[in-house]
């Protein structure tokens, strides 16, 4: 049986061939009201910039997630970053998806990347 992190090796392995160098994982959170569904291979919006817990109508240059632990041949922790993900930024059963895309930037809490012209690459 293929563990978690050799699920997600695979699948980054496949996206570096596309030209993907970044890789995270996202909480689908609700947007207005309403929690996104989506599919692999959905682009996703850019992020918006909070400011102390505020959400602005300011876009980032990409999409946040928490990275992956990723050394160019290994992934380690998947399992441990998804169960920070749900416990700090996923309240409601969202989806949780593997995004990849182009690193943009760090974001301001532990662990965050921004990711531009994010994908869906895995739905956990």
């Amino acid at each position: 049986m293929t563990n978690l992190n050799d699920t997600v090796l695979a699948i980054i392995e496949q996206a570096e061939k596309q030209g993907m160098t970044c890789f995270g994982v996202r909480a689908m959170t609700s947007f207005g009201g309403v929690v996104q569904k989506v599919t692999v291979g959905d682009c996703l919006d850019a992020s918006n910039d909070w400011d102390d817990g505020i959400s602005s109508d300011v876009k980032l240059g990409g999409t946040c997630a928490l990275s992956i632990k990723y050394d160019g041949f290994e992934v380690d922790g998947v399992k441990q970053t998804i169960e920070k993900l749900i416990k700090h930024y996923a309240s409601n059963g969202e989806q949780i998806v593997l995004v990849g895309g182009m690193f943009v930037d760090y974001g301001n809490d532990p662990g965050e990347v921004i990711v531009a012209d994010a994908t869906v690459l895995h739905v956990f």
